[in-house]
């Protein structure tokens, strides 16, 4: 097979004469989908877009021959359940009752109980799981299916041979009892019925998830349609530092992934040598990403459009190569669309695979979708976590108990419950059964007293709110006392560590808002970008960061104005576009006046996009009528700079072709003679003839 595969290679590298030292290597090991993607990159990149084409319609053809006359099937035999199944499934349930009897025992709370026993089964099906694929003949054709990436994966063969494992339940809590059937034994009464709530979760959130994504997509590109290339480069020599062998980027490939197409910001040097490896901005190939990886460089800052200076757009520089292409992108490709789509898509695409793993437990985009959704929107987090508002160093960390008391009168007829608050190292005043008088205090402060005299009839711990007092001690030797909210959310830090502004300090989400009032507009962007590609990957979907920081450029674009300085017309609470509002500065330090002052402002992308300089595109996205009329009483004048309200007049849009025609117009007006000749190469039949030069053509 390998000598068909590499033959079919070797006759089309023949047909097209290709010399014999540009030709590709022969490939002598397994080609599986992934390989295979692979070989064709390493063609377009070695010999071009005419011989991959070519390439890849001969290897069509191999393919569906072979596959024809290989007379793979698939029969019910074919499905082989491992002989260690029982063994593991047997140890698996000794653990799991141990669980219960100490939950039983009330030795564990319930969510110790459901996380272990979770854990326990989890561990079992991985374990069941690698049996069945050892069990597996080299070409058992379900085996080579999956190992080919041909079709399904190894969790859908798993509910065939293995077991279904742990399942998903009506209300979306994972069920303490998994199925330990699978489809070739075929499941018990009990089992089938357990199975149904799962196969409707997944039915009811392919029709409903479908619709969120389709949504999101479309809020994306609203945001994102006017950002197009529009220079070559900006000239900044800012860029982002991307941390290698550390957190995500822990292998070359993920490394790989991360720096090809990116321009470098800074020379890379060799930190054993010191000699330089490349030079500020170079584009970064996949070969000089691994050479990069090889050195054991840390750290690479490379440009971004994050810190891109452009004024309209983006630059190629900063943006990178066109993905598509391979090559660095051109003046007037629709990047923002472009991002917007790449990061819609794929939750489309994730949302309807729900429905394949049939409810099965693991966390499907459905999960992270509306987490996605609530950064992208900037809504505030549900259980936020607090954060440092400045550097310091912990100085102590105080647990607080609440204890809740009920003290009943020696007759039994009245009874008091109090609530006490206590550290940890602290005991309880009172004792269970024991008598209390009147006015004796009940905490260890002496700040609540007993209303009545009586017996103490219940004296209990609320573990549920329990907090932690965290003391941190910044430079200038001044102190804060931090609360954590009081549902008993663990410390993230230790007594003795430094603690970086904004860092969180206790378990929960982190409040995007909050964070940006205190680190500036690029550690908000960069966190935003690192989070949503955190949960992307965790679903294996390749979305290229650059993407994400597109959109995170354009939620960061407005500034609200604090203080209006010498600038007529402009108030207080005003909020315009970042670039009109750094000119205005400049403007107003040349003329040697007062300049205006303002704050960044982190909008959701529904805010941004209605928030825009036009007002045809923002009454085309949301709340038209609200949009139009302010648009009437201000008197707002829309310039048709962008593709939605060109779209919506029938003009020429602003990207590609259009770009430039737009821009040679722009040169015309001016009576520029270059433009006329390059106008006259892209719209030949549309340029006057001599006679008719003296006029205004445009």
């Amino acid at each position: 097979m390998r000598v068909l595969f590499n033959d079919a290679i070797i006759g089309l590298e023949d047909e097209l004469n290709i010399p014999h030292e540009k030709r590709l290597p022969f490939f002598n090991f397994a080609v599986d989908k992934g390989t295979l993607g692979s070989i064709v990159s390493f063609a377009y990149e070695c010999l071009g877009q005419r011989f991959t084409v070519l390439l890849v319609d001969v290897l069509k053809d191999l393919g569906y021959e072979e596959a024809t006359v290989s007379g793979v099937t698939i029969g019910i035999n074919d499905v082989t359940i491992p002989a260690q199944k029982s063994e593991i499934l047997a140890l698996a349930e000794k653990a799991s009752s141990q669980v219960w009897s100490k939950f039983k025992k009330e030795l564990i709370t319930r969510k110790e109980k459901d996380e272990e026993v979770t854990r326990i089964w989890d561990q079992a099906t991985k374990d069941l799981t690698k049996a069945m694929k050892n069990n597996f003949a080299v070409l058992n054709p379900v085996f080579m299916m999956e190992e080919s990436g041909a079709r399904g994966k190894i969790d859908q063969v798993r509910q065939l041979a293995a077991m279904r494992g742990l399942l998903v339940g009506p209300t979306g809590r994972v069920l303490d009892v998994p199925i330990r059937s699978n489809f070739r034994e075929g499941l018990s009464v009990f089992e089938y019925f357990i199975s149904t709530h799962g196969g409707r979760k997944g039915l009811v959130d392919t029709a409903l998830k479908t619709a969120e994504s389709g949504y999101l997509t479309r809020r994306l590109v609203d945001v994102a349609v006017d950002v197009s290339v529009t220079e070559q480069n900006c000239g900044t020599r800012q860029g982002i530092d991307i941390h290698l062998h550390v957190g995500r980027l822990t292998t070359v490939g993920k490394a790989k992934k991360a720096l090809v197409g990116r321009v470098l910001a800074s020379e890379v040097k060799d930190p054993k040598t010191g000699k330089v490896l490349m030079r500020a901005g170079s584009e970064i190939t996949p070969h000089r990403a691994e050479v990069i990886w090889e050195s054991g460089v840390d750290k690479v800052k490379v440009r971004s459009v994050l810190t891109c200076r452009s004024k309209d757009g983006v630059c190629a520089k900063c943006y990178g190569w066109d993905l598509a292409t391979g090559r660095l992108a051109e003046i007037g490709d629709p990047v923002g669309v472009v991002a917007a789509q790449s990061i819609g898509e794929p939750g489309t695409q994730l949302t309807m695979r729900t429905f394949h793993t049939g409810g099965i437990k693991g966390r499907d985009i459905t999960q992270g979708l509306p987490y996605v959704e609530t950064l992208f929107e900037v809504r505030g987090a549900k259980h936020a976590s607090i954060l440092a508002e400045r550097e310091g160093t912990v100085k102590s960390i105080v647990k607080v108990l609440y204890d809740r008391i009920v003290i009943q009168d020696p007759e039994g007829y009245i009874e008091r419950s109090y609530t006490v608050q206590r550290e940890e190292d602290e005991q309880p005043r009172v004792r269970f059964k024991k008598r209390v008088n009147r006015g004796d205090p009940l905490d260890p402060k002496g700040e609540i007293l007993a209303d009545i005299g009586g017996i103490v009839t219940q004296l209990y711990t609320d573990v549920k709110r329990t907090f932690y007092r965290i003391t941190i001690e910044h430079p200038d030797a001044t102190e804060k006392v931090y609360e954590t909210p009081h549902e008993n959310r663990q410390p993230l830090v230790q007594k003795g560590d430094r603690v970086e502004k904004a860092q969180p300090l206790c378990e929960g989400d982190l409040d995007v808002k909050k964070y940006h009032s205190l680190v500036d507009d690029l550690k908000t962007q960069q966190y935003l970008v690192n989070t949503i590609q955190e949960i992307y990957e965790s679903q294996n979907v390749n979305t290229n960061s650059k993407h994400i920081e597109i959109i995170a450029k354009q939620m960061i674009r407005f500034v609200e104005v604090t203080s209006p300085g010498d600038v007529e017309g402009l108030f207080e609470g005003d909020v315009i576009p970042r670039t009109a509002f750094e000119s205005m500065v400049q403007r107003m330090k040349e003329e040697g006046k007062k300049p205006p002052r303002g704050r960044s402002l982190l909008q959701g992308i529904s805010k941004a996009s209605l928030a825009g300089d036009s007002w045809l595109a923002a009454a085309s996205f949301q709340e038209t009528t609200r949009v139009l009329t302010r648009a009437a009483i201000e008197g707002q004048v829309d310039y048709l700079r962008g593709i939605k309200e060109n779209v919506i007049i029938g003009s020429l849009i602003p990207v590609g072709t259009g770009r430039k025609i737009r821009d040679v117009r722009a040169e015309l007006k001016e009576g520029l003679p270059v433009a006329k000749k390059v106008l006259a190469d892209l719209l030949p039949e549309q340029m006057p003839k001599a006679e008719e030069r003296t006029g205004t053509i445009f």
